[in-house]
């Protein structure tokens, strides 16, 4: 509970840290909001408000607190969010970059969260696409069928199989 306690504090402390004093005491209809939902360990930054007629709603950093692991889901800032927690003494085991898709987060050089087993490599999925096209010589079809399964490794494509 201890190392709860000192994530929490720590990513409160972070999100301060990008929450601009000029957008707390602007003028503008835009206001900065800090969500911190201790509860559910759910921390956000984001813009809310009006642009004129223009709605706006941005989210620029969410990070999560999950299994004793912290999520960073969304950076639309140039900061390196991963790098300033390990400043803060967080260990890169402990870094999700949830961001990423989870193939990518072996090589990242953060940690990688336990995800559920595969499917099974005999689980296969067919994309089909249709497209059609009109031209002075009448009516195409173009179709194309993928055969893709589930493997370790992700997802890869099958010879196309045909039924006979």
């Amino acid at each position: 509970m201890e190392k709860l306690e000192k994530y929490r504090s720590l990513v409160r402390q972070l999100l301060k840290k990008y929450t601009t004093e000029d957008a707390k005491h602007s003028d503008s209809e835009i206001e900065c909001q800090l969500i911190f939902d201790t509860e559910h360990d759910h921390y956000q930054l984001l813009d809310i408000g009006s642009d004129g007629l223009k709605r706006v709603y941005n989210c620029f950093i969410h990070i999560d607190i999950k299994d004793g692991k912290i999520w960073i889901q969304r950076n639309m800032t140039e900061a390196d969010l991963a790098q300033d927690l390990v400043e803060m003494g967080i260990p890169k085991e402990d870094i999700i970059l949830g961001l990423h898709p989870s193939y990518k987060r072996p090589y990242t050089g953060y940690g990688v969260a336990s995800v559920r087993s595969p499917p099974s490599p005999s689980v296969r999925q067919t994309l089909s696409v249709i497209g059609r096209t009109d031209d002075s010589r009448g009516d195409y079809r173009l179709i194309l069928t993928l055969n893709l399964y589930q493997g370790t490794s992700g997802i890869v494509p099958l010879p196309h199989l045909r039924d006979n």
